[in-house]
Formats: C-alpha cells, structure tokens, sequence
C-alpha cells in the first residue's frame, strides 16, 4: 500500500470535522422544545379518549376505527409523497453537479455487481426506520381496535365469530410486526448485527460437533421462518380483512362515508403526533451514535497519524491506515437525516442515502465491508 501526502490527511480530517460540526448543529436543533408538541400530545390524548367513549355506545364505529386504521397502515408511506410534504436541507453555496446516465450507470451497476448486500441494507434501513417511528401511534391505534373487537365480538357477540377471529389474528400479527421492528433497531443497523450473530453462532456451534452445529441450524432456522411469517402477514394480509369488514358493512347497510373521513383525520393526527416526537428522538439518538463513532474511529485515528508524521518530519503517512479511516467514514457518511413536513408543522424524520455519495464508485469500494462478533471492520489484506 502507497503511503498518502500528509496534506491529504488533513483535508480528510477537516472534511470529518465539518461532519461532525453539521451533525452537532442538527442535533442542537432537534434537543430544543417544540411549540407544538405538548399541545399536539394533549390533543392526540383527547382524540383518543373521546373516541374510545363514542365506541363504547356504537358498536359499527369500531370497525369503521379498524378498517381506517388498516388503510391509514397500508398507505402511509404516500403521506411522504405529497406536494405538501418538504425536505429541507443546507442551503449549498456550489450549485449540484449534474450527472449523465453515463456518470451515474457505473455506481450503479458497481453497486448491484459488486455491493449488493450494502444495496439491499440500503433499501431495508429506508423501509424499516420509516416503520420506528409509526410504531407507538399504531400501536394505540390498533390496540384500540383489537380490545374493542374482543369486546364486542367475543364478550358482546355483536360481530360474527368469524370477523372477530379473522380481525384478532390480523391486529396481532401487525402489531408482533412493529414490536420486532422496534427490537429489531433498523437504525443502528439491527438486521445486519443479528444476521452477523446468527453467522458465528453456526461457525462456533460447527466448531463443537455436528449435534451443536445442526441444532444452531434448526434454531436460526425457526427464527428466521417466524419473522419472515410475520413480516409477510403483517404485509399481505390487510386486504383481505379490510375485504371482510367491508363486506359485513354492506350486509348491515353502507359504510357513512363522512364519518369515514372524521375518523381518518383523528386517526391521521394521532398517527402523525406519535411519527413526529418518536422520529425526532429516533435522529438525536443516530446523530449521537454518529458523532461519537466518527470522533472515535476516524479522528482520533487521523490525529495519530498526523502528530506521529509532524514528530517525525515527515510528510507522509501509512496508507493502510489512511484507508482504514476510510473505512470506518465512509459507512458512517453515506446516510443522512432530513425532515419532512406538513406545511412546516408536524416534522417527520427519515434515514436516506446521500445521492452524491451513493453515486461515487471510488466511495462504494468503502462501504458494505464484513465486520467481526465484535462489530469490528475485516479490511481486506493489501
């Protein structure tokens, strides 16, 4: 490995610590109080309650709750796609490189060619950290749903059993699907730390005899199986109970559509509320992580190098060392946290990619490396 001016060093280390100056900025931001946030939880709490008083004497409001709530769940991701929505950033003094398709068609197929499993844990992290936050507000949401269904469903008998038990199974399995995602911890790379468990633990139970090892198989096996079941019913499913519901509504008369449309606003505020205080806690604790491991594993790295170089006169530095820093940056750099609003009220956070960085072959080659049980990079050999 060629060893790097000791210029290039420094320009890296100012470029990490314009990163973690931004990060910090953006955290400063988040950590100050809300104007509406207290007053959109005290008013999310009263919605709430005032509707669990209403289904407590009309048995069909309940079912018109759950069939909004399972439309509110399955189209949810549109709210971002709306002319409403924005996603503010730092206003840029250079105006954007445009890239041709040429440009951008090597990264790309650099990407799926060569870094596939980093594509895939891209497309994962953006999917699942969206759900982080949803998960509190859907889960009063269809909590609310579930106990009023076995309420009267089972303890009143005023729904067939049949709709009771189809809409029990449904909420259950929707809300075991936010828990996991919850546990699961999309955001600091959950998946691929229990992936990475699941790897060694085979590796060490191969290691101790082929019961232990067909035994770590079978258990992996089984976990993997119950969360794929659960995440494929929480996805799948929703259409055919909204089917039932609707078809129940049509045999007992029609489905009120402006109370429809009361309770998808309430639902929406609840839902959002929720989204808003949980995302924002959800970016303060990843630009938290953020800035201690960049201080951690790239700068005081870099200040190492550069001390040990000036000490010695030197005006270079060993570039194995250089590209370790690399290493670590690079995975850390690569995403982003912007905001997305509703008439610059009710901010939402999401993890995203960087384009600019996204699009960069010389980039990639840094990004998607193997880490050990201890979460600690495998860098190739030079």
């Amino acid at each position: 490995m060629k060893n790097v001016d000791l210029k290039d060093v420094i320009i890296l280390r100012s470029q990490i610590q314009h990163e973690i100056d931004h990060s910090l900025r953006l955290h400063h931001e988040l950590e100050s109080p809300r104007r509406w946030d207290k007053l959109s939880l005290v008013l999310s709490g009263s919605l709430l309650a005032l509707s669990i008083v209403i289904m407590l004497f009309w048995s069909s409001i309940p079912l018109l709750w759950i069939i909004v709530t399972f439309v509110l769940y399955s189209f949810n991701y549109l709210i971002f796609f709306l002319p409403i929505s924005r996603h503010p950033g730092e206003k840029k003094v250079e105006k954007s490189v445009k890239r041709s398709k040429k440009d951008i068609g090597g990264p790309l197929r650099y990407l799926l060619k060569k870094k596939r499993k980093f594509a895939l844990e891209i497309g994962a992290t953006m999917f699942l950290v969206g759900m982080v936050p949803l998960a509190l507000g859907f889960f009063l949401l269809f909590g609310t749903g579930l106990a009023f269904t076995i309420y009267y469903g089972v303890l009143q008998d005023v729904y067939p059993i049949e709709l009771t038990v189809g809409l029990i199974f449904q909420i259950l399995i929707i809300m075991a699907y936010f828990v996991l995602v919850t546990i699961v911890s999309p955001q600091s790379q959950g998946f691929t730390k229990i992936a990475r468990s699941f790897k060694y633990r085979i590796l060490t139970a191969h290691s101790k005899g082929r019961p232990a090892y067909i035994w770590a198989i079978a258990v992996s096996g089984i976990i993997i199986v119950v969360i794929s079941l659960i995440g494929i019913g929480a996805i799948l499913l929703p259409g055919r109970t909204l089917d039932s519901i609707i078809e129940f509504f049509r045999s007992n008369g029609s489905i009120p559509i402006l109370l429809f449309l009361v309770i998808l606003a309430s639902q929406f505020f609840i839902m959002r509320s929720f989204q808003s205080r949980r995302s924002r806690k959800m970016a303060l604790a990843l630009i938290e992580q953020e800035v201690q491991e960049l201080r951690s594993e790239c700068l005081a790295p870099l200040d190492l190098l550069i001390e040990d170089a000036r000490s010695k006169n030197l005006d270079q530095v060993d570039g194995a060392s250089y590209e370790a820093v690399l290493y670590s940056y690079y995975p850390l750099a690569i995403y982003d946290v912007v905001e997305t609003n509703i008439f610059e009220h009710s901010p939402v956070y999401l993890v995203v990619p960087k384009i600019d960085l996204l699009l960069d072959e010389e980039v990639l080659r840094y990004v998607g490396m193997p880490r050990d049980m201890d979460g600690n990079l495998i860098l190739p050999s030079a």
